[in-house]
């Protein structure tokens, strides 16, 4: 979905950090990631969408159709 959104000239991102990744919970805890992957594949393909009061409602349309499209066309 990343590499489809960025065709559509829309800013997205992989933003989110599974705690296991975290380092601070690593070095308290002694967590590794190995060890939590379903956690740690959440946050590698978790998409943050752009989202803004600046948007117009003509991008905040066209950001909507685009990603239900991509979904739809299983494009992902």
């Amino acid at each position: 979905m990343l590499n489809r959104m960025t065709q559509r000239k829309i800013g997205v991102g992989v933003h989110y950090l599974a705690i296991p990744e975290h380092p601070y919970y690593q070095k308290t805890f002694g967590w590794k990631t190995a060890e939590y992957p379903n956690a740690v594949s959440f946050g590698q393909s978790t998409l943050s969408i752009p989202i803004s009061p600046k948007l117009t409602f003509n991008e905040v349309d066209y950001i909507i159709e685009s990603v239900l499209d991509i979904i739809k066309n299983k494009l992902i």
